[in-house]
This record gives C-alpha cells, sequence and structure tokens, in this order.
C-alpha cells in the first residue's frame, strides 16, 4: 500500500474509534422499475450490469457523449424489474435528467424516493466503501437495505431525521479519499473525462461490453494512457470550496478542486490535477490567495476493466 494512503486510512481508522453514529451519505435514491430497466440501465452504464443477481448491488458509472462524467453510483437489485440507484454524492437530479433524456420507448418507470435516506457504516470490521459490487441485506421489519461489503445502508422512513456524526463522517470520507473515490459535485458533473478521475472510476468501465454513450472516446483515451490531467490528493491549512482553480507559482491554472475534508489538523484535499512533462507541481495555490495546497499523492488511471 502507498504510504500516503496508508497515512489517510490510519487517520480514518482513529476517527472511527470516536464514531457514535452514522455518516450521511446522499438523500437521493432513485428508483427504477419496469420490464426494460436492466435492459435500459446497461445501455447507458459504462459497467456491465447483465451479472447483477437479485438481492446484490454493483457501481456503475454514466458518461456523456464526450466521454466525461455524468455520475456514479449503486445500483441495488431489489426484486425483478426493480432497482434503486444510489447516484455519488450532489449527482442525484443530475443522474435522474440524464436518465430521462435517454428513456424515449423504453418501460420502466424512474421515481425520486424522498422517503429513503443513505448511510454508511464505519463502525464494522470490514467496512470498505470503496467496494464496486456485493450483496444486499434486507430488513424485513422495515424498509432498509444493507449493502455489503461497502457498509451503505438505505434507510425507510427517516427522511429528515438523521444527523450525521461528525467522526463517522470524517472517517468514512478519509477512508473514500484514500481509496480515490470520487465526490463529483454538481457543479463539475460533465467537466472531467473518465480518465482523469482516478482507478475507481477507470474499473467501473468494461470496453468489451454494448455501446454506452461516449464510448470510443473512453476507450481511445484509456488506450493511449492517463493523458495530462490525473486525480490527486493534497493537504492545506484551509479548507477549499469544489471548482476552486489552482495555480502554481508562474500563475499558470494546474489544478480543479472536487473538494476538502476538515481534520483536526489539517484539511485534505481532492482535485484533479494538470500534468507537465509527465510530472505534477509540488505546491498550488488559489491566484488570489497564499494559503498553499501540497501535492501528496497521484492517482493514476492506465487502462480499463471488464467489469
Amino acid at each position: 500500500m502507498d504510504s500516503n494512503a496508508a497515512a489517510l486510512i490510519r487517520r480514518s481508522e482513529q476517527a472511527r474509534t470516536r464514531a457514535k453514529g452514522p455518516a450521511c451519505l446522499n438523500e437521493t435514491v432513485l428508483e427504477l422499475r419496469g420490464p426494460d430497466t436492466l435492459a435500459f440501465l446497461e445501455s447507458l452504464s459504462t459497467t456491465s450490469l447483465a451479472s447483477i443477481p437479485v438481492g446484490g448491488w454493483r457501481c456503475a458509472a454514466f458518461a456523456n457523449a464526450q466521454g466525461r462524467l455524468v455520475a456514479w453510483g449503486r445500483l441495488v437489485s431489489c426484486g425483478e424489474n426493480f432497482l434503486l440507484a444510489v447516484p455519488g454524492e450532489g449527482t442525484g437530479a443530475l443522474l435522474a435528467a440524464h436518465f430521462a433524456r435517454h428513456r424515449l420507448r423504453s418501460r420502466l418507470t424512474i421515481e425520486t424516493r424522498d422517503d429513503l435516506t443513505v448511510a454508511g457504516n464505519p463502525e464494522g470490521s470490514s467496512w470498505n466503501p470503496a467496494a464496486i459490487a456485493g450483496t444486499v441485506g434486507r430488513d424485513p421489519t422495515e424498509e432498509s437495505w444493507r449493502l455489503e461489503p461497502s457498509s451503505v445502508i438505505i434507510r425507510g422512513g427517516r427522511k429528515g431525521t438523521m444527523t450525521s456524526d461528525s467522526d463517522a463522517d470524517r472517517a468514512w470520507r478519509l477512508r473514500e479519499l484514500a481509496a480515490g473515490i470520487v465526490r463529483l459535485p454538481s457543479s463539475l458533473t460533465g467537466t472531467f473525462t473518465i480518465p482523469a478521475l482516478g482507478p475507481f472510476v477507470v474499473s467501473l468501465v468494461a470496453l468489451d461490453k454494448g455501446c454506452f454513450p461516449g464510448q470510443e472516446v473512453v476507450r481511445k483515451m484509456l488506450r493511449l494512457g492517463h493523458g495530462k490531467r490525473v486525480l490527486a490528493w493534497a493537504e492545506s491549512d484551509v479548507t477549499f470550496e469544489a471548482g476552486t482553480v489552482l495555480v502554481d507559482e508562474a500563475g499558470r491554472e494546474r489544478a480543479r478542486v472536487l473538494g476538502s475534508i476538515a481534520d483536526e489538523e489539517r484539511f485534505f484535499v481532492q482535485l484533479v490535477v494538470q500534468l507537465e512533462g509527465g510530472s505534477e507541481p509540488k505546491e498550488l495555490h488559489a491566484p488570489e490567495g497564499a494559503s498553499v495546497c501540497r501535492i501528496r499523492g497521484l492517482m493514476l488511471s492506465v487502462g480499463a476493466g471488464t467489469t
């Protein structure tokens, strides 16, 4: 394991020991029902979904025609012709709109489940937010699903009542950061190509499946290598808002921030960095400020899987 990633995981474990509740993830859950549900999702997803059994789940990514990521999320097979989609944080409405644009004559309904919330449980001994597939445990006494081994919980009947434990949230997000999981804010959806967003997103691409929007663009980029923009993480003494542009000492734009995580001593920043000559800048800052963002690790993508 990379020493930088190991340091993040150690900090996540420290936060986990103090956690007293769940981490709030995303309050958007989409319900898809109808005989064409799986075929419809298969046609849009970069991921092969034919192998999802009833009672199983799988991560999937969705791109536009330019090969740029619209959203990724977990697809939960709850029954025959019945799936729940849990988009990555902040992209629920955008993924719903993406589905609506491509629905055409497909026989399915797409609804937002306002009665469901999503939490992460960092208290289990084998919690793994970076898992891309697994099984679903259903609580027979209430409408809820547990996605293992990702430790994600979809809860029914608690909309607006769940509060996030700060230590649990920090533990969850630090583990996600170490694994290269992207929390793409809605303001940046469709901004970055799939290879630029790191190995986790690239692992959700199957080039041996049928066509999906942007397939040829994504195929070409992955065959040529990771490209000039790569996912990275950094440390700073201040927070940076999502979308903030960072520049090098010469004032050249070199990165765009995806988000920041507050720790007790510092801020951890996820960003997409532009390489020059194959190397990354060591320090960056906002054009109007002197606060330094120190690059600690790159997450390079060199090829696609066959998910």
